[in-house]
């Protein structure tokens, strides 16, 4: 895909698409959408029962420990800002605003919500909602309803992963669910080697309800700001530094979709307004999207250089993106029949990299999330499924050189 790939590069473009007073009311509102999926940080919450260690597992993606356990938090949405600052909400509507960082002052008003502002790092990427009720089915399940309609990645924080949970979790999104981590948090253990011991039936719900499963090592006793306990070497090896990898690679493959859509979208707005459509593969005929490019790019000669087991790897990503770019141009007829034959060839292309690359098992689950997300938009049908198809392939690309990379 041609054109600006960068955040910065993405906006500026977006905003003078917003600037032309010519653009119908539909675009202008896609483009508000797509300019706020790249400008916000991803909304990342953290659910499970009291005691589990939800708030020092924030500690630890953040990069720094704000809030002393022995106070009585609720629950609190985590921002960047230069300036430290707490918003309080109390359970009136009332809102109160406390300079600096102190939780003291803020927990005496008996808060019901807490936005924290602070200049760490991490927050720029992510901002952390962390989800504190009593324990209860009925209450988690209400703070579950509340926060998923708020939340791009789920991380659930259990010890035993019990059957409340379990329901609490089961009416999570699908579409969520897709982006859900299981972190188990184990005291004082080593949980490179304790993996949960957990039952069967516990074992393949952890499979199937959630994107990835990971054991993190917590600080026992209490923290307080200032102490370095729950970000000590011990504890970040013991399954931080994977959770943090796993987060970033997931935020990272995320922001590249959203720049993809924004990039198609671009294009084809560019081409509406002068007539100039994306070049087409060589050999094809501007009014038949028949031929595909794919044949061609499965037949050709593997490049020098690579090492005889990479063959497959390289061929195969090639193949995805130039399948992808050779499907760009047929998107530019908008003809029904088109947005089809576009749906149905990004479901070849990744049916085929399967099979070239059949002996690795995280394709095979990378393959399957992409394929079941071609057959819901086979099924919705919506206007802009053919863009979707080609932005999934992308992704599945990405995905690809992450895992090959790993």
């Amino acid at each position: 895909m041609t054109g600006p790939s960068t955040v910065e590069d993405v906006l500026t473009q977006l905003q003078q698409l917003l600037d032309d007073k010519t653009l119908p009311a539909p675009a202008k509102k896609t483009v508000r959408h797509l300019t706020e999926r790249l400008s916000l940080p991803v909304r990342v919450t953290i659910f499970g029962p009291p005691g589990v260690g939800k708030s020092a597992l924030r500690s630890i993606i953040a990069g720094e420990i704000l809030i002393g356990e022995d106070l009585k938090i609720p629950t609190s949405d985590l921002r960047f800002a230069e300036s430290p600052k707490i918003s309080v909400t109390l359970g009136n509507g009332e809102q109160q605003d406390f300079e600096g960082l102190d939780f003291e002052a803020a927990a005496s008003l008996s808060p019901a919500f807490l936005e924290v502002f602070a200049p760490l790092p991490a927050l720029k990427k992510m901002s952390l909602l962390e989800i504190v009720t009593d324990g209860s089915r009925q209450e988690m399940q209400a703070a579950a309803r509340w926060a998923a309609k708020r939340t791009d990645i789920a991380i659930w924080v259990t010890r035993e992963l019990d059957h409340d949970e379990q329901a609490v979790w089961a009416k999570i999104p699908d579409g969520l669910k897709d982006h859900g981590y299981l972190v188990k948090c184990d005291f004082d253990t080593d949980s490179s080697t304790d993996r949960a011991h957990w039952s069967d039936e516990k074992s393949e719900f952890a499979a199937e309800e959630f994107h990835r499963f990971i054991p993190v090592s917590m600080p026992s006793g209490p923290i307080e700001p200032g102490d370095d306990n729950a970000n000590d070497e011990k504890n970040r090896s013991g399954g931080g530094i994977a959770l943090l990898k796993a987060l970033d690679q997931h935020i990272n493959l995320g922001t590249q979709a959203d720049i993809d859509s924004a990039l198609l979208f671009l294009a084809k707005h560019n081409d509406a307004d002068t007539g100039v459509g994306v070049p087409q593969p060589a050999g094809a005929d501007a009014r038949d999207p028949k031929p595909s490019a794919l044949d061609d790019v499965l037949s050709g000669p593997v490049q020098a250089g690579n090492e005889p087991q990479k063959q497959s790897e390289t061929d195969a990503l090639i193949c995805l993106e130039s399948s992808a770019q050779a499907m760009l141009s047929e998107l530019n007829f908008g003809e029904p029949s088109i947005s089809n034959l576009v749906l149905d060839r990004c479901m070849d292309a990744i049916e085929t990299v399967t099979d070239e690359m059949s002996d690795k098992s995280s394709v095979f689950d990378l393959a399957m999330q992409a394929k079941d997300g071609l057959v819901l938009m086979q099924i919705e049908n919506v206007d802009t499924a053919a863009e979707d198809a080609v932005v999934t392939l992308l992704q599945f690309k990405r995905q690809l050189e992450v895992a090959q990379a790993a």
